[in-house]
């Protein structure tokens, strides 16, 4: 296994706002370093003086620096089937993605952080930043502050915390022909399988001995999903089923929303030991309905449900949510306590100006209140009737297709990109499916977002 130690400089602590003006990656194989790349870069902004200070890097030093563009390619190059390292990886690691998102480019890299593995496994310490815990440990830092510097540093560290043989490395990576493998695992397990299968966006089956089914999920990089749950002790649960996984199966989607469909489908029809009921939305917040001790059915926008409670639809962002609740809440007169609007004692306040029935008073009957709450639901469908969802495809000659017909969603596939269909053949080369309300949530948040996708009327 190879690890990529990553060190960067920026203009400030904002990967959202500021940038990149040095990188280094030292590649190492876990005894030496087998290659290197270390570059100022410039910014395309002013360094703060404050910044220039303490690094060192000036604006004159930048100005004839490559922009990150130019070395884009060399950073894919050189971090390529390694594990991203840094101290503080997330400060790198989202600064470098930010890097590449500016490009139209998606940089994924599974990723180890020392300053966690330090706490972990060199308990103790006052310190965990760079220069601290290096000092304890007697690692000297030759320029400190700059990318070369603290990146060679942290290769010494990760090396100190290798040869401390706590197991480490085999509670964090897990690779083709490691014969160390984490103790947890089963004895059995096909690692040099799991290896093979590709970082793509996708649905993953984690198998036990019998061949059984006992997982599935999706993941826009499952080899290194999967490789997250073979890594995966924090819970009993989790920590069991990493220990019955012997193999894993894949199939590749294309995109992100046929991924989440096709797990839904699988997960209704294998209903997997440890995927514990299917999966909740996957969006930020929800419309949950649920019923109190009163027979009333409330509503509430949440991040988090319960096994019991239905999820009506799902949205990415609170505001999003409130905003549909209320517009419910005039749009079919519905209580403002009950759609959790509400939170003081007594009546609601659209109870004052006559526009709640008095079902937070018990002057509305449960019966009354529910059958306007039901004809909202009821009205919370598609659009339109008929429509086609078409994305990108598992490779560039083809589509992924999802079909609405009369207001349901009916089925699933890829067609070829250079044939022409008609709505009743396109819907031929589809696999049928029966709509859930989870696959509707699904469809329609990303229908509203519209995420890499093109909706065909007919």
């Amino acid at each position: 296994m190879k690890y990529a130690v990553v060190d960067i400089e920026t203009t400030g602590g904002s990967y959202k706002n500021d940038k990149i003006t040095e990188i280094a990656v030292f590649v190492f194989d876990g005894e030496r370093i087998i290659d290197e790349f270390v570059s100022l870069i410039n910014p395309e902004c002013s360094i703060p003086y404050h910044i220039s200070r303490m690094t060192g890097i000036t604006n004159q030093m930048v100005s004839h620096a490559p922009k990150f563009y130019e070395v884009a390619a060399k950073v894919v190059e050189i971090t390529t089937d390694c594990i991203f390292v840094a101290h503080n990886a997330v400060f790198d690691y989202n600064f470098i993605k930010a890097e590449f998102n500016a490009l139209g480019y998606t940089y994924h890299r599974e990723t180890i952080c020392t300053v966690q593995m330090g706490r972990k496994h060199i308990p103790g310490k006052k310190s965990y930043s760079l220069g601290n815990i290096c000092a304890d440990l007697g690692i000297s830092i030759n320029g400190r502050h700059r990318a070369a510097g603290d990146a060679l540093a942290t290769v010494e560290l990760l090396r100190y915390m290798q040869h401390q043989g706590s197991g480490i490395f085999e509670n964090n990576i897990i690779a083709t022909g490691n014969k160390r493998l984490p103790s947890h695992l089963h004895p059995s397990i096909d690692m040099e399988a799991i290896n093979k299968i590709p970082d793509a966006v996708g649905v993953y089956y984690l198998m036990d001995e019998q061949q059984e089914v006992i997982y599935v999920g999706k993941s826009l990089h499952i080899r290194s999903r999967i490789f997250e749950h073979l890594r995966n002790t924090t819970k009993r649960r989790s920590g069991e089923m990493a220990s019955k996984i012997i193999s894993a199966g894949f199939e590749t989607s294309g995109s992100e929303l046929m991924a989440l469909i096709i797990e839904a489908m699988e997960i209704k029809k294998r209903q997997p030991y440890y995927n514990k009921a299917g999966r909740r939305d996957s969006s930020t917040w929800m419309i949950i309905a649920s019923k109190n001790k009163e027979g009333y059915i409330c509503l509430k926008a949440s991040a988090k449900s319960a096994e019991d409670d239905e999820i009506i639809t799902a949205f990415e962002k609170k505001d999003q949510a409130l905003s549909f609740l209320d517009d419910m809440i005039f749009d079919f007169g519905l209580c403002q306590k009950l759609a959790g609007r509400h939170s003081g004692k007594g009546a609601c306040f659209h109870f004052r100006i006559n526009r709640c029935r008095g079902a937070c008073t018990g002057l509305e009957s449960p019966e009354s209140y529910n059958e306007r709450v039901m004809k909202m639901l009821d009205s919370d469908t598609y659009d339109a009737p008929d429509f086609f969802v078409l994305m990108p495809g598992r490779h560039d000659g083809e589509n992924g297709v999802l079909a609405i017909r009369g207001g349901r969603f009916r089925g699933y596939g890829f067609i070829d990109k250079t044939m022409s269909y008609s709505p009743e053949s396109l819907a031929d080369e589809l696999t049928p499916a029966d709509e859930t309300r989870h696959i509707r949530n699904i469809i329609r948040a990303f229908i509203r977002e519209k995420k890499n996708l093109k909706v065909v009327y007919y």
